[in-house]
């Protein structure tokens, strides 16, 4: 039964090189707001695919028409990022994040690689940006992957992917000395001292730290886990990572319903024109602030 927010908002906008395109999503019992925006430029069509909610588009995904690779710009968590809300500790994101890529998959046929900046930092708290902790680091820590890898089979170039994995051998390996990592400039450590000399290996290390803090161990170690992780030679190749199409799988009770048209602007033209294009180029800044990064809540991961 379709939710009563989605009735009839669903529609089509064209105005000055630039046509937009919405639809109702409905996936894993879920009801999204799709965007599709085509500038037409004298340089090659751009689009880009948004998914959201009616105030707050949460995933965006650039594509050309000419080439096969799709750029996830950016990832967001809110509870306003679907139409019944995306609440933390259901898989939120995860849901998001898979309905977007098929969407993109199933409308243009072309793409075959999804390309992805994994260097996302995510919040401790849901209303508050003052604590981040880097989201690949963390997974890599509890599940010896990222949390593409783990979700969605992202991987790298062969030659990078043989250096990332032998980079995190060393996340199951014994630890190395406590003093000899402070006095190479851990001294973050020296708060974790009795835990760190009771665990077998930064895996069981940081296990150990969940444990104790519960619900405050992402305060705990989001300022210094990115300097830990460095210090032993992780190698992330934030910047190389790729989704392939072929792993990109259809959400649960899956539909898109284009519905009539409806101008939602409202005003005069140029008035139209001057708000559609302040609000795209706010857009854009944005999204080029913070490309490729999942914006989330701990919880939700």
């Amino acid at each position: 039964m379709a939710s009563k927010f989605i009735k009839h908002i669903i529609f089509s906008y064209y105005i000055d090189g630039m046509e937009e395109k919405y639809f109702q999503v409905n996936s894993s019992g879920r009801h999204f707001l799709y965007k599709e925006t085509t500038l037409f430029l004298p340089s090659g069509n751009k689009i880009t695919a948004s998914l959201g909610g009616p105030t707050k588009m949460c995933i965006v995904i650039t594509i050309q028409p000419n080439k096969p690779v799709a750029y996830i710009d950016r990832v967001d968590y809110d509870s306003q990022c679907s139409l019944n809300g995306l609440h933390k500790r259901q898989n939120g994101t995860f849901d998001l994040v898979r309905t977007a890529l098929w969407i993109v998959h199933t409308r243009f046929p072309h793409i075959t690689v999804f390309t992805l900046k994994d260097d996302s930092h995510i919040n401790c708290e849901e209303d508050s940006k003052r604590y981040k902790l880097n989201l690949a680091y963390d997974y890599i820590l509890k599940y010896g992957e990222t949390w593409y890898q783990n979700k969605f089979h992202a991987t790298l170039l062969d030659n990078y992917y043989e250096d990332f994995k032998d980079s995190i051998k060393c996340i199951t390996e014994p630890l190395e000395n406590i003093d000899y990592l402070i006095s190479r400039g851990a001294d973050y450590l020296e708060s974790y001292r009795t835990t760190y000399i009771d665990s077998s290996s930064p895996h069981d290390f940081f296990k150990k730290l969940r444990e104790q803090y519960g619900d405050q161990y992402c305060h705990q170690v989001c300022n210094w886990i990115s300097k830990y992780m460095i210090l032993l030679g992780v190698k992330l190749f934030y910047d190389s990572w790729f989704i392939s199409v072929d792993e990109v799988i259809e959400p649960p009770n899956y539909t898109i319903l284009p519905k009539k048209k409806k101008n939602i602007y409202g005003g005069t033209r140029r008035r139209r024109r001057m708000s559609i294009r302040r609000r795209k180029q706010d857009e854009y800044d944005e999204y080029d602030n913070f490309s490729g990064s999942i914006v989330g809540v701990y919880g939700d991961f």
